[in-house]
């Protein structure tokens, strides 16, 4: 079942053992003289608990947050010093966690983790690093995705097929939402009030009001859809289907099927460039990155990366993508520009989930195998 390759099973295991040793032992080389100096480089490597899954940063505290199986790390983005660490985490559960287990309400100040063990979501103080409540949500809550238009977080439970909706200043349950079968990734388009969730095991989307929380449409798609991200310029959700390798294109307000479009095999992780008119898509088992343009679906190139490219984000001030390459225990930099990898650096053992601190110019890569965070330049 695909939803154990992105996170902590067998499978992801073994292809690590067969790659990483070959793939992922080489220093960081340069592509292009033309690269900067400086971007990619591993600048820190920071301890971090069991088997991190997940990370994201907080711009204003300038704090990461990383989701382990046993705890939740609080990391100063700018020094890499530890601030404080939460017991408790996502669990060691074989699907487990998602790389989208935790998000930040820069609104509220609250980080925001879904425990796929324990049915529940750590709602901590995005300041502090202090845990404020944990709040009872469906059964195995792995994916988080915040409106702060709203103050509303939508938490996808996959294997209750369900989404929770929570307050997201208090971290109070609001209500209980029938999804498809299997939530995997959720994604919110604010401009059009609506929130899209990928159900894996019915190869559909179900979409929800940002408000109420409220069923408003299915929408069929391709085989096992994984992740969806949304483009709110251009009003259209991306949705990448696992099983048919293709990624469909949904209007955010007619939530019609706009195009379907053919991408390489296994698409894992997708992640919109909305100032430059791009969406990256991750093929895990394609070892590339496909490109296509946010109005058209278009698909625009095809690029070369790692083994088992497992997650991929934008620095849209710096002008590139940074994605994991979970099978050769490497980071590869993409030229959004020129769409072209310009460097490629190792880092820990299976890197699956990448952040971007912005003000701080830096990519922090979860490394699920060696219980590490790599910090690399993005300048």
């Amino acid at each position: 079942m695909r939803r154990g390759v992105r996170r902590v099973a067998s499978v992801g295991l073994v292809l690590t053992c067969v790659c990483g040793a070959a793939l992922g032992a080489g220093s960081a080389h340069a592509a292009s003289r033309s690269v900067r100096t400086h971007v990619g480089l591993v600048l820190d490597t920071a301890s971090v608990g069991t088997q991190p899954v997940a990370v994201a940063v907080d711009g204003k505290t300038r704090l990461a947050f990383v989701a382990s199986s046993d705890n939740v790390s609080v990391i100063d983005a700018t020094t890499s010093i530890s601030i404080t660490s939460i017991k408790g985490g996502v669990g060691n559960d074989p699907y487990g966690a998602s790389p989208h287990a935790v998000a930040i309400d820069e609104k509220t100040g609250r980080a925001f983790v879904a425990n796929f063990g324990s049915n529940s979501v750590s709602v901590i103080d995005a300041s502090t690093g202090k845990l404020l409540r944990t709040t009872k949500v469906g059964s195995g809550p792995g994916a988080v995705a915040v409106d702060e238009r709203t103050q509303r977080v939508f938490v996808t439970n996959f294997s209750s097929d369900n989404v929770t909706v929570l307050d997201a200043r208090s971290g109070a349950g609001l209500s209980t939402v029938r999804v498809g079968q299997a939530p995997t990734a959720v994604a919110v388009d604010t401009r059009a009030g609506r929130v899209f969730v990928t159900n894996f095991a019915t190869n559909n989307v179900s979409v929800l009001n940002a408000t109420t929380g409220a069923f408003v449409s299915l929408v069929s798609v391709g085989l096992k859809p994984n992740d969806v991200a949304v483009d709110e310029k251009t009003g259209h959700a991306f949705v990448a289907n696992w099983d048919d390798s293709t990624v469909s294109v949904l209007s955010t307000t007619t939530y019609k099927v706009l195009r379907t479009v053919s991408v390489d095999l296994t698409p894992v992780a997708l992640a919109v460039n909305s100032a430059g008119g791009q969406v990256f898509v991750a093929n895990f088992t394609g070892n590339s990155v496909s490109i296509l343009d946010t109005r058209t679906g278009a698909s625009l190139a095809s690029v070369p990366t790692g083994t088992f490219p497992s997650a991929v984000t934008v620095d849209a001030t710096s002008g590139y993508a940074f994605i994991a390459n979970a099978g050769s225990n490497s980071v590869s930099v993409l030229d959004v520009r020129r769409r072209k990898i310009v460097r490629t650096v190792s880092v820990g053992q299976y890197p699956n989930a990448v952040a971007i601190a912005q003000k701080d110019g830096r990519a922090l890569v979860t490394n699920q195998q060696d219980n590490s965070l790599s910090v690399l330049s993005t300048k």
